[in-house]
């Protein structure tokens, strides 16, 4: 088993998925947080803001661990979740419709502020080619959205390795020769 630890730099390559529910605001929603090395993903109501990080999950990863961190005291409780989503799904989809079309799925978890959680899971089928992690964050019903800054950091990932095997690529890791 190999375990991989995804360097701040992945996080703040993310981007925001955007559909056709997505609540747009004048400032970004997926964001780094460079002094903190955290990436902020800020909900806006029940809908998730959804975030994809940039490199493929590699196709041997057993599991995937995250912490979750609602930075401002004063803040809603929000709720976080993370899946592996193949390319050609979209991960709205994932997030509100069907969680079985997604590779595996942390489910819900609602966190206090400044309360740490940690999200983990385990895909419950093969990960596909080109697959991404996925992370969602939403509000509860009737919760505000003023500083409600949800963050994600701390993210790992367990290959199976064995001797078998050829040697994997890990995200943001130069192939070697």
């Amino acid at each position: 088993m190999q375990l991989v630890k995804l360097p701040p730099d992945v996080l703040f390559r993310a981007a925001q998925h955007k559909f056709h529910a997505t609540v747009m605001r004048e400032y970004a929603s997926v964001s780094p947080d460079p002094r903190s090395g955290r990436l902020v993903v800020h909900p806006h109501s029940n809908v998730p803001t959804i975030a994809i990080l940039p490199d493929p999950v590699p196709d041997q990863t057993v599991w995937v661990s995250a912490l979750c961190l609602t930075l401002r005291a004063q803040a809603s409780p929000i709720e976080y979740a993370m899946a592996i989503v193949a390319r050609k799904v979209p991960p709205d989809l994932v997030f509100m419709d069907d969680i079985n079309l997604a590779e595996g799925f942390s489910g819900w978890r609602r966190l206090s502020p400044l309360e740490v959680g940690r999200l983990t899971f385990v895909p419950h089928r093969p990960v596909s080619q080109g697959a991404q992690i996925c992370l969602a964050t939403r509000l509860p019903d009737g919760s505000a959205e003023h500083l409600a800054w949800a963050s994600w950091a701390g993210f790992e990932i367990g290959i199976e390795t064995s001797k078998e095997q050829a040697p994997l690529l890990v995200p943001g890791q130069a192939k070697t020769a």
